[in-house]
């Protein structure tokens, strides 16, 4: 008799990660994990104000709480406008780019990926209001390469991520 695999992936890695994990393993993993969305938070909003300053606009970080941050800027040219609403994506971008790639076998690696999902993929979504690209949108920028953008940086991003879960490097981390 032909016995059926009933149990799913996701069923096969909770029971793994059961086994694999204590409690100070995940409390250390959520520390780190919580440093890495707020620092990819700041280098995100400070990436706007450098950008903006680079460029001669008035500029600050008016807001920054956790899980959140807002930039201001002052008058600004549609061209202004998207450099500095992309700097801050692309800053995060980079910073997960350095942890993903320079910290090979460390936990930092992971808060590359966080970088990636938490700060970069939202703010250039270019269905999400309010997002750094649906802001750049409405100021006249291409749809269409919004979109190429956002869609090329996350299948970029969700590469990484399958790559890590297939070659079973992210079970080293817990």
């Amino acid at each position: 008799m032909i016995e059926l695999e009933t149990e799913g992936i996701l069923t096969k890695l909770v029971k793994d990660l059961r086994k694999r994990t204590t409690i100070p393993q995940l409390l250390f993993s959520l520390i780190v994990g919580f440093i890495a969305v707020n620092l990819s938070l700041l280098v995100h909003e400070s990436s706007h104000v450098i950008v903006a300053r680079l460029l001669g606009v008035e500029a600050g970080i008016s807001q920054l709480m956790m899980f959140t941050g807002m930039s201001s800027i002052g008058e600004t040219t549609p061209m202004q406008f998207y450099l500095i609403a992309l700097a801050g994506p692309i800053g995060a971008f980079l910073y997960g780019l350095w942890c993903y790639f320079f910290e090979k076998d460390s936990i930092i690696r992971v808060a590359g990926i966080v970088s990636f999902f938490y700060s970069v993929l939202p703010s250039l979504a270019p269905f999400m209001p309010g997002s750094d690209m649906a802001q750049i949108i409405a100021k006249g920028f291409n749809p269409l390469l919004g979109w190429i953008i956002y869609l090329l940086i996350f299948g970029y991003c969700f590469k990484l991520v399958i790559q890590e879960v297939i070659e079973g490097k992210w079970k080293k981390y817990l």
